[in-house]
């Protein structure tokens, strides 16, 4: 235990370095099935793709993901999730975006989660936000519904920025907009997943062996369109890598 604990830590103190040195969506996972994540959420994540994923958690689940360019343009995302003990799953987290124009991002997003019946589950997610740049402050709103968790085909919809509230007398509110999606889970083989955001996204995710996934995902009308991942875990630890336009993202979880 105590081995994996120093191996743990000393891959999150290495990521930190890495990405000082070298952008990305939220969510290693994410990233490398093409930006899907509304039907699939189901960790310390959901908080940013679908709250309601927390609903699925079984144990406490800690999450370091960054993603990264170069020195002027990355992103870290430190998450922390908790199952339902009888209140409903909760998540907290924090997000701080770089941008080469310095247009900056800071993020604190808390969610709550519940399963209403064994295939239905929502959430919702409040979030404060910062854009140096523009020296905007908002507070914002998402809610996140799953359904099927135990058919084979499932459903997901997002309703992001449900309510938006401009901190200053100069900023504008947030549009909302709703993200529908689809996915057909196979148990110990992967799950295909179809969304629609800003764009169309498709992602695929395979199991090959009990500790390694492979992932591909195709964003429409992106110059180019495809990207890649995989994720190595071992009892309560996880690592993942994804690849996505030159853009790399680590991350790293642990469940306990």
């Amino acid at each position: 235990m105590k081995k994996e604990m120093m191996v743990f830590w000393c891959t999150c103190m290495l990521l930190v370095i890495c990405s000082t040195s070298v952008l990305g969506a939220v969510g290693t996972r994410s990233t490398g099935m093409g930006g899907t994540a509304i039907v699939g959420a189901d960790d310390a994540m959901a908080v940013y793709s679908n709250p309601a994923g927390l609903s699925v958690l079984a144990v406490p689940q800690f999450k370091l993901d960054m993603a990264f360019r170069n020195q002027n343009s990355f992103e870290y995302t430190i998450a922390y999730a908790e199952p339902d003990y009888g209140t409903g799953a909760g998540g907290l987290s924090v997000r701080y975006v770089r941008f080469p124009d310095e247009n900056n991002d800071f993020s604190v997003s808390y969610s709550v989660a519940s399963a209403l019946q064994e295939n239905i589950a929502v959430g919702m997610t409040l979030r404060y936000n910062h854009q140096f740049g523009k020296d905007s402050h908002h507070l914002t709103s998402d809610l996140g519904v799953q359904l099927g968790h135990a058919w084979p085909l499932r459903f997901g919809v997002v309703v992001r920025n449900l309510a938006s509230m401009p901190l200053n007398e100069h900023d504008v509110k947030f549009a909302t907009e709703i993200q529908p999606g689809i996915g057909l889970v196979l148990d110990n083989i992967g799950m295909v997943t179809l969304e629609k955001a800003e764009q169309m996204r498709l992602g695929v995710e395979v199991s090959v062996m009990d500790s390694v996934q492979l992932r591909m995902g195709w964003m429409e009308a992106e110059p180019n369109p495809w990207s890649f991942g995989t994720t190595y875990h071992q009892g309560h630890y996880g690592v993942d890598y994804s690849w996505h336009r030159n853009q790399h993202a680590i991350g790293v979880k642990w469940s306990f």
